[in-house]
């Protein structure tokens, strides 16, 4: 479960009475659950969720919060409604459902006590996860901040999991097969903010000679240092902190247009600029726009002029279409896939940007509806169009 845990991280009856509160539209947490494979190397998507926070209500006289479930495979169809209710305090968890019966209920703290998992009275045990990623490591020595899993002592594969940050969080637990977490990644909580919306945009590639965009990259930089050895007694100490970013200035400009009869010709310079060595990087793309829609960048499929809306769903993969010697034992055979319109305000006016998400990649990939370009953002790195140019207007500051 340690190795679970890992990988997910690089994933009574009672009465009651309500007080008054409500709050307007709140953005939702999304959630998925799945079934780890025999050898815990995959696992098969089951579910999609979102949880949204109502309202602040009374029960039994203590403070919980109520929050509005969606469940579903594909956020187009019919969604599955249902309510918790939650009490979380430094000391305790309490969770109960839309009919007050209890499904968690445990301390907070480092030591065994017997309490509630999944409507189950039972002994619950309690573990310190490391969650850090680079090696070498020095020994592993818990603190107020470090994540703890607090499990029954007759099964550890039934359990939840505590995060120890700034404020404690329970978005993770496992009861036996079924494991569901939150998707707190930065771009699923970008998704969670679209859902509110369900825009639809559509893409309109007329540029034009002299148009242009500026995509600023800036990149997280980590150093870590360490001293000491490895061996039975590990004396290897480590420091860990972050760098000023790197930042990367691309500039990309339309210099030609041509169209044969419904296909359309476009030829970008393209200039990079590193902020941490003044270096120009220079060259030129050519953009085929077919009779279809398909947009190509020297030859390679990069979008569609298409009219683009809300998609949210779990795809799978055709195993058949694979060949034999690129299939792996561990591969997984769904994935979420996420597309939804977000939009840069640059001097006052909204310029759509296509969030496309796939959980199998580690980046996410943008779309431009006015500018056949795709950009990516890798782990770690964030871009921003801060500069447009269409049609002899400009928006936006260019540096």
């Amino acid at each position: 479960m340690k190795l679970f845990l890992f990988l997910i991280l690089a994933l009574l009856n009672i009465s009651c009475s309500q007080i008054i509160s409500s709050v307007s539209a709140q953005t939702p947490v999304i959630y998925f659950s799945g079934e780890y494979s025999r050898d815990g190397k995959s696992m098969d998507i089951k579910f999609l969720y979102t949880k949204t926070f109502v309202k602040d209500t009374l029960i039994n006289n203590s403070d919980f919060k109520k929050f509005k479930w969606e469940k579903f495979k594909n956020f187009n169809d019919k969604h599955e409604v249902y309510y918790e209710y939650e009490r979380l305090t430094p000391d305790e968890y309490t969770l109960l459902d839309g009919k007050f019966k209890m499904v968690h209920k445990l301390k907070l703290k480092p030591e065994e006590h017997k309490g509630v998992l999944f409507g189950n009275e039972e002994n619950i045990g309690y573990e310190y996860i490391d969650t850090r990623s680079y090696s070498p490591k020095p020994e592993f020595v818990p603190d107020a901040h470090s994540p703890i899993k607090y499990f029954s002592t007759a099964d550890n594969n039934i359990f939840i999991y505590c995060e120890n940050g700034d404020e404690k969080k329970i978005e993770i637990s496992m009861n036996k097969e079924e494991l569901k977490k939150a998707l707190s990644e930065n771009y699923f909580k970008t998704a969670a903010e679209i859902l509110l919306r369900k825009d639809s945009v559509e893409a309109d590639y007329d540029v034009q000679p002299g148009d242009e965009i500026q995509i600023i990259y800036a990149t997280e930089q980590v150093s870590f240092k360490s001293e000491g050895t490895l061996g039975d007694k590990n004396s290897i100490k480590g420091e860990q902190k972050k760098l000023p970013s790197k930042k990367e200035i691309t500039t990309i400009k339309c210099t030609d247009v041509k169209n044969e009869g419904k296909k359309k010709f476009i030829t970008l310079d393209i200039t990079k600029v590193n902020s941490k060595t003044n270096k120009n990087e220079n060259s030129t793309s050519n953009v085929q726009i077919e009779e279809n829609g398909d947009v190509l960048m020297e030859n390679q499929l990069v979008g569609k002029k298409q009219m683009y809306k809300l998609d949210f769903k779990i795809d799978s993969l055709d195993i058949s279409k694979i060949p034999e010697e690129y299939e792996q034992s561990n591969m997984t055979k769904n994935f979420i896939t996420f597309t939804g319109i977000t939009y840069d305000t640059l001097s006052g006016k909204p310029f759509p940007r296509i969030v496309y998400i796939n959980s199998a990649n580690y980046y996410q990939m943008y779309y431009l509806t006015y500018f056949p370009v795709p950009y990516i953002e890798y782990p770690g790195t964030q871009a921003s169009i801060t500069y447009v140019k269409l049609k002899g207007k400009e928006y936006g500051k260019k540096e």
